[in-house]
C-alpha cells in the first residue's frame, strides 16, 4: 500500500510539472465581437481586461493572418507582410500583417483598451482579426494571448 500510495504521489507531482501555465487574464474580451464597415473607414475596437496571479495587461496588437483573411488582401498588400518562413514565394498560412497595436504607457490589472484599425486598402471579404493581449509578470516571461475579432469589409460606394 505504501509504494501505491508513493507512486501515485510521484505521478500527480510530475505531471503537475508538466502542466500548461494557467492563463494571464480572468477574462479579455471585445465587445461586439464582429463588425461590418465600408473600405477606407477607420473602425474602434474597444475591449475589457482583468489579469489574474500577478500578471499585468501591457497592450494588444491587431493582425490578420493569410488563412482568415480573403487572398485577395495579401495578394494586393504583399509589401507589408510578415513571412513566418523563409520562401516568401511560397505562401504559408500564419503569414500576417500587423493592422495597428497599442502599447499602454502603464501596465494594469484591469481595465478598458482601444484599438482603430484604418480599413483603407482591405478587400472586401470576411476577416478574422486576432487580437493579441501582451501580458507580463513580476519574474516571469511575458505571455500572450489571442481573442478573434471578426470583420467584414464591404466594397465602397
Amino acid at each position: 500500500m505504501k509504494k501505491l500510495i508513493i507512486s501515485l504521489l510521484a505521478v500527480l507531482l510530475a505531471g503537475s510539472l508538466f502542466a500548461a501555465p494557467a492563463k494571464p487574464y480572468e477574462y479579455f474580451t471585445v465587445d461586439p465581437a464582429a463588425a461590418s464597415v465600408e473600405a477606407g473607414k477607420i473602425l474602434t475596437i474597444k475591449g475589457k481586461v482583468k489579469t489574474q496571479d500577478e500578471y499585468m495587461f501591457g497592450g494588444v496588437t491587431a493582425l490578420v493572418q493569410r488563412r482568415m483573411a480573403p487572398a485577395s488582401y495579401f495578394a494586393s498588400q504583399s509589401a507589408r507582410v510578415k513571412f513566418y518562413h523563409k520562401n516568401p514565394a511560397k505562401p504559408a498560412p500564419y503569414d500576417s500583417m500587423l493592422l495597428n497595436k497599442n502599447i499602454l504607457k502603464k501596465a494594469v490589472a484591469e481595465g478598458e483598451f482601444e484599438l482603430t484599425v484604418n480599413t483603407a486598402g482591405m478587400t472586401p471579404g470576411d476577416y478574422a482579426v486576432a487580437l493579441q493581449g501582451y501580458f507580463t509578470k513580476p519574474g516571469a516571461k511575458a505571455a500572450y494571448a489571442s481573442i478573434y475579432f471578426v470583420l467584414n469589409i464591404k466594397a465602397s460606394e
